[in-house]
């Protein structure tokens, strides 16, 4: 095998390494209490995903697993979600 190789198979043998499971959100009641508003929100307002993804400028897939409670928004992204559908959001920044 030349030095080509090896190096390319250590690459790729680093990345693999690097890659960091998924967080599970399944038993966490906020991020489910997310999803149910998010979901119940876009069937109520008659929007498929895409349009949702669209307005919001995130993918169809980002938008599914935050309905599924597979993954949550960033705070940037959770605002806008709660403007999207209007509920109200107060943030309080905290003090450091």
């Amino acid at each position: 095998m030349g030095a080509k190789k090896r190096a390319k198979k250590t690459v790729k043998k680093a990345k693999k390494t690097r890659r960091v499971a998924a967080k599970d959100y399944t038993d966490n009641p906020i991020v489910q209490s997310f999803a149910k508003m998010a979901l119940d929100s876009r069937k109520k307002s008659g929007l498929p995903l895409k349009a949702v993804a669209s307005d919001l400028d995130v993918s169809i897939s980002v938008v599914s697993q935050w309905e599924r409670g597979q993954r949550y928004p960033s705070v940037d992204n959770l605002v806008q979600v709660l403007d999207y559908y209007g509920y109200a959001c107060r943030l309080v920044k905290r003090r450091g």
